[in-house]
């Protein structure tokens, strides 16, 4: 780990492996990030190798920015997901669900563990638990513009496990532009829905949420 671009030579090193073995002939094969992409017909897999770390949680490649090792640990991250999921009677996995799918209809201005996080804090952090998740969409948006901008190293940003590192070390100013822009187009239709839900006016909030969110939406 210790060798100079030694994140993505291990991934290409993965990359070979995998493109060497019959079973991904037809598959066409890549590298990210993090990992290594494999594309089927009708899905994609992502391949992330790790090393277990003696104090838990892994380490895994980061290409990012000339490259670096970053800690993780999705079991302890999956643990404390769902007891603040359970608290909150299940509104942060709809949630999660409703800005993912904002963030696929939208070109994937974030990434998708980045807009994940960000979630899980805004919803971890209200103070009203029975907030209705309407107005927890409006909250999140209203700030998530200026939460994309900074550059600071916002709690908003912090991996929930290793509260050192932050997720959205990926972006370059453009990136965080572009995202911004979204996010404020997110932000406008989103008030404007419950300005006509306020109204009475269902069906018109109904559609103006799919313009955001897409067809489907909880």
């Amino acid at each position: 780990m210790d060798q100079k671009n030694g994140e993505r030579n291990l991934l290409q090193r993965l990359k070979q492996v995998i493109e060497n073995d019959p079973r991904y002939k037809k598959s066409n094969v890549s590298i990210a990030r993090n990992a290594v992409v494999i594309e089927y017909r009708d899905m994609k897999v992502d391949v992330v190798p790790a090393f277990e770390r003696a104090s838990g949680g892994y380490i895994i490649p980061d290409t990012h920015s000339g490259g670096r090792w970053v800690k993780t640990n999705p079991r302890r991250y999956k643990q404390m997901f769902e007891a603040v999921n359970q608290s909150r009677n299940g509104k942060l996995e709809r949630f999660v669900r409703n800005v993912k799918s904002w963030n696929e209809k939208h070109g994937k201005p974030y990434g998708s563990y980045h807009l994940e996080v960000m979630a899980y804090h805004h919803v971890r952090n209200q103070m009203d638990k029975n907030k209705p998740l309407n107005e927890t969409a409006e909250e999140f948006f209203d700030g998530l513009p200026e939460n994309t901008q900074s550059k600071r190293k916002l709690d908003v940003v912090r991996d929930p496990v290793y509260s050192d590192e932050t997720v959205d070390g990926y972006m370059n100013r453009e990136d965080r532009q572009n995202a911004r822009k979204e996010a404020q187009k997110a932000q406008e239709k989103i008030k404007e829905a419950r300005r006509l839900e306020r109204a009475g006016k269902t069906d018109e909030a109904k559609a103006k949420l799919k313009e955001v969110y897409g067809r489907s939406f909880d």
